[in-house]
Formats: structure tokens, sequence, C-alpha cells
């Protein structure tokens, strides 16, 4: 797994942004970097390369997608919106979806207590579909 620098692909980012957690590897890479999270409260970038590099990562396999009344349901969970309303919770959230290796980052957070809370809650929901 290579990381590279968001700005500018460079295989050595040492530093992350606080608003995104996208990594970066220069004061000039910094000062290039655009993310709308200083204009929103949730944190998005809108930099020249965005939050994910996908070239077919972002897509979700058909079978795994949502129906309108499951993201209905997910939407009006009043827990589920508390989870979300937590500053440290979506940091995280988006450092995993940022990664590009999703799911052995969410190994990393998988001990954090919050974290694991959510999954957890995540997944009973999940299961009454």
């Amino acid at each position: 797994m290579t990381v590279v620098c968001n700005e500018c692909g460079s295989k050595s980012p040492k530093y992350r942004f606080k608003c995104c957690l996208l990594q970066f590897c220069s004061h000039n890479c910094y000062k290039a970097h655009s993310c709308a999270s200083k204009e929103s409260s949730t944190p998005s970038c809108s930099s020249s390369q965005g939050a994910l590099k996908s070239e077919g990562a972002g897509e979700v396999p058909s079978g795994t997608k949502l129906t309108d009344e499951q993201l209905d349901i997910l939407k009006s969970d009043s827990t589920l919106r508390d989870y979300l309303r937590d500053e440290k919770l979506k940091l995280v959230l988006v450092d995993i979806a940022s990664s590009e290796d999703p799911m052995e980052r969410a190994q990393r957070y998988i001990r954090e207590d919050r974290f694991k809370e959510f999954v957890s809650y995540l997944l009973t929901l999940i299961e009454r579909f």
C-alpha cells in the first residue's frame, strides 16, 4: 500500500490536514489545499484530487446498495444521528473513507470504544433489513 500526498502525488506525505485528515507532504501542498469543511460543519474536501482517489474505488457492488426505504429508516434513526454528531467519530469515518485501504484502516479503529459502539449499532440496524 503506497500512500501519496493528496495535493502533489508525492510518495512521502508526512502530515495530515486537520480539516479532512487527508495527507500532504509540504508547506506548498498545505497552502494549495482547499477544503470545504472550513465553510461547512462536515469535513469534506474540494481539493484538486478529491477525498477518494477513485478509479472504481467509490463504486458499490449492486448487491450491497440500500433501497430508498432502507435509507429512509437510517435517516430517521435518532440514535444513528446522535452518533454522527460526534466530531471525533466523524473524523474517524472521514479517515477510513479517504484511506487507500478502508478495511485495514477500520481495523485500527475497531479497538476504540466509540467506534466499536457505532459499528455494532449500525450492524443491528442493517440486520433488520
